[in-house]
C-alpha cells in the first residue's frame, strides 16, 4: 500500500469544539382443529420527527464512508485506505444509547460513557475502552440555529484504535444520519440555498470549515463550496483557507450522489453522497470519501440547513431558479453611422469584463460595466415582433437614447445550436451623434456568460471535439467604411490531460448598408492553454497571429464552451481586399460532439 497519513487514536471532531422485528410462519388446522381469531393488525412503527426530541428506538437513515490503516510503532509510517461504506445507527429509546456497527465491528455508548471534558456545544463525545481496544463516538448536537447543530441531521465519526506490540490498527466511519425527507415530498421544481458546514480528517490532520449548497430541484442538481481549514495534530489551527467544490445528480428518490475536489496540501478528490432532511427538505446531509495524488485518504461529512439569505448558483440556464450576477468575457467597440449605414468613425475592437445580472423575482436583466450607466431589461421591454427561436430582444428607451438587449435563447427550442449552460448576448447603446444630427453613435458588446464547470467536474484525462456557432461584427475603421454583422461555425479540440485546445472560426458577413455577403474564411485558434476551466489562444491566419479569444468551459464535465474573440486582418490581406483593414470582434460558443 501507498504510504499515507493515518487517523488519530481520538475522535477528530473534539478538535473543532474550538472552531466553531422478528417474522412467523404457519397455516390453518387439519380436521377440526378450529381456525384461530385473528388478532388486531399492528400499527407502524412509530419513528422520530427530530433529533432534538427522540423518543422512539430507530435504526436511522444515513450515508457513510470509512477508512482503515495502520501506524508502525517502529517509525511512524504506514498505510490507510477509505471508501464508501454501510452503517447502522441504532438508537435505543429506553437506555438512551447509540449502538454502531460497521460490517464485524459494533459498539454501543451509553449517556454513562458521554465525556463531559470533551464534548460541546456542538458536539456529545463518548469512549468505550476494552483492553487495548479504545472506541470514541463524536455526535453533532441537535438545535435551530448555529453552525453544527441541526433539527432533522446529524453528523457523527466513530473511530476504533488497537494495539499491539508492533502497531496501531486505526478505523474511521464517517456518517450522517437523521430523520429523512420522505421521497413524495421532495420538491421537484424551484431551488434552495443551504449554508453547509465540513468536517473531515485525513490522518493526524482534521478539518473544519463552511460554505452554501445550491439545489436546482427542477434540473436535479447540486453543486456546494466550502471554505476549510485545517486543524493540525495537537489542535494547532493552519490560518490559511482552502476550497471544497463538490457537485451531485439529485435522484428520482431522495438521494444525491456525485464528485468532490479540494486544493489542500495535496489536490484530494472523490465520491460524495447524501440526501435531503426534514419533512420539506430544510436540511442536507452528505459523506465524503476521496483519495489524494500522493496516496493519503480523506473522510468527512457536510450537514446543513436552508438559508435563503445567502445566494444562489444555477445549475442549468434552461430554467434559472436563482437570482445571480453572471461573469462574462465579452468584446466590444463603439462606431457612428450617416443616415445610410456607413462608417463616420469606428474605435478599435477590445476586450473586457461586463456582468449580467439575474433577478427571478422580475425574470429581469441588469447589465453593468465600464460603461456611464445601468441597463435594465424586464419582460415588459420584449420587442415580440423581433423575438424567435434563437433570440428574444429587449429595448428600453431613455429620452433619444435606445438601450437593446439581444438574448440567445438557451433550450431545446433552439434550433440551431441547443445549449443548457452557456449562452450568449449582445448590448446595444443608440444614440444621436453629437454635431450630426443624421447620424446615430453606438456602443455594442457581445458577450458569453453561463454555468461554469466546476473544480470538481473538470476532466483530467481524454480529449474532446466541440462544434458551435460564431457572431460578431466587423468593421473598418476608415471613414466611408463597411460594418458588417458577422455569422459563422466555430470548432475546438481540447485535450484535457495536457489542458490544451485548437480550433477554428469560419466567418461570413452581411453589409449592414447594402444587404450584400462576403466570405470572410477561417481562422485558426491555436496554442490554446486551459487554466482551471479558463481559456485563452491566439487567433491566426497564414501563421500570422492576428488577435485572440478567451473563454471558459461550462457545464458538467466540461461540455460546453463559449469565449469572445477579437482581432484584426493585416494590411491588404486577401480576405478583405481591397480593403487595407478589417477589425472583428464577436463571441463563440459550442458543445461537445458525441
Amino acid at each position: 500500500m501507498k504510504t499515507a497519513r493515518l487517523w488519530p487514536a481520538i475522535a477528530a471532531c473534539t478538535l473543532l469544539a474550538a472552531c466553531g422485528g422478528g417474522s412467523t410462519s404457519g397455516g390453518g388446522g387439519i380436521g377440526s382443529t378450529p381456525t384461530p381469531t385473528p388478532g388486531p393488525t399492528p400499527g407502524p412503527t412509530p419513528t422520530n420527527t427530530s433529533l432534538a426530541d427522540l423518543q422512539y428506538s430507530e435504526n436511522f437513515t444515513n450515508d457513510a464512508a470509512s477508512g482503515s490503516g495502520t501506524i508502525r510503532k517502529s517509525d511512524g509510517g504506514g498505510s490507510a485506505t477509505a471508501a464508501r461504506s454501510t452503517v447502522t445507527v441504532r438508537y435505543d429509546a429506553a437506555a438512551r444509547s447509540y449502538t454502531i456497527t460497521s460490517g464485524s465491528r459494533s459498539q454501543t455508548f451509553a449517556p454513562a460513557d458521554r465525556s463531559a471534558s470533551d464534548s460541546s456545544a456542538f458536539f456529545d463525545v463518548y469512549y468505550r475502552t476494552n483492553g487495548s481496544t479504545q472506541d470514541a463516538l463524536s455526535l453533532t448536537r441537535p438545535g435551530s440555529s448555529g453552525p453544527l447543530t441541526y433539527n432533522y441531521v446529524g453528523s457523527g465519526f466513530w473511530q476504533r484504535v488497537s494495539e499491539n506490540s508492533s502497531s496501531y490498527t486505526l478505523g474511521v466511519d464517517a456518517f450522517t444520519y437523521g430523520v429523512e425527507t420522505p421521497d413524495a415530498a421532495m420538491p421537484r421544481s424551484g431551488g434552495a440555498v443551504y449554508s453547509i458546514d465540513l468536517i473531515g480528517s485525513s490522518g493526524l490532520t482534521t478539518y473544519s470549515g463552511a460554505g452554501s449548497l445550491s439545489a436546482d430541484f427542477a434540473s436535479s442538481r447540486l453543486s456546494m463550496d466550502v471554505d476549510f481549514q485545517e486543524i493540525l495534530d495537537g489542535g494547532v489551527v493552519n490560518p490559511f483557507l482552502y476550497d471544497f467544490s463538490a457537485s451531485a445528480q439529485i435522484g428520482g428518490a431522495n438521494r444525491f450522489e456525485g464528485t468532490f475536489r479540494t486544493n489542500v496540501f495535496e489536490q484530494f478528490s472523490g465520491q460524495l453522497n447524501g440526501r435531503f432532511y426534514g419533512p420539506a427538505a430544510e436540511e442536507v446531509g452528505a459523506t465524503f470519501v476521496g483519495s489524494g495524488d500522493y496516496g493519503s485518504v480523506i473522510v468527512g461529512t457536510i450537514t446543513g440547513r436552508q438559508d435563503n439569505t445567502l445566494p444562489g448558483r444555477n445549475q442549468t440556464l434552461v430554467d434559472l431558479v436563482f437570482s445571480e450576477n453572471f461573469s462574462t468575457q465579452f468584446a466590444s467597440f463603439h462606431y457612428v453611422l450617416d443616415s445610410d449605414g456607413v462608417i463616420v468613425r469606428a474605435d478599435r475592437f477590445g476586450t473586457s469584463r461586463l456582468e449580467l445580472g439575474y433577478d427571478v423575482q422580475t425574470d429581469g436583466y441588469t447589465l453593468t460595466g465600464s460603461f456611464d450607466n445601468i441597463d435594465q431589461f424586464h419582460p415588459s421591454s420584449r420587442v415580440e415582433s423581433k423575438s424567435n427561436n434563437l433570440f428574444t430582444v429587449y429595448e428600453t428607451v431613455q429620452g433619444d437614447r435606445t438601450n437593446r438587449l439581444t438574448m440567445y435563447n438557451p433550450g431545446g427550442g433552439n434550433d440551431e445550436l441547443a445549449l443548457s449552460y452557456a449562452s450568449f448576448g449582445r448590448w446595444e447603446q443608440i444614440e444621436p451623434e453629437n454635431g450630426l444630427p443624421t447620424a446615430e453613435f453606438t456602443r455594442e458588446a457581445a458577450f458569453v456568460y453561463g454555468v461554469r464547470t466546476a473544480v470538481d467536474q473538470m476532466p483530467r484525462t481524454g480529449n474532446a471535439h466541440f462544434e458551435g456557432v460564431a457572431y460578431g461584427i466587423a468593421n473598418q475603421p476608415e471613414a466611408g467604411g463597411t460594418l458588417w454583422d458577422i455569422t459563422g461555425t466555430s470548432r475546438f479540440d481540447v485535450s484535457f490531460q495536457s489542458q490544451g485546445f485548437t480550433g477554428s472560426l469560419n466567418l461570413a458577413g452581411t453589409a449592414r448598408n447594402t444587404g450584400n455577403p462576403r466570405d470572410f474564411g477561417t481562422y485558426v485558434i491555436d496554442d490554446g492553454r486551459i487554466s482551471s476551466g479558463a481559456m485563452s489562444a491566439a487567433i491566426m491566419r497564414n501563421d500570422q497571429v492576428l488577435g485572440g479569444f478567451h473563454g471558459n468551459l461550462y457545464g458538467p464535465d466540461a461540455s460546453e464552451i463559449a469565449g469572445a474573440f477579437s482581432f484584426q486582418t493585416p494590411l491588404n490581406n486577401e480576405v478583405t481586399a481591397p480593403y487595407q483593414l478589417h477589425y472583428f470582434s464577436g463571441i463563440a460558443v459550442a458543445k461537445r460532439t458525441p
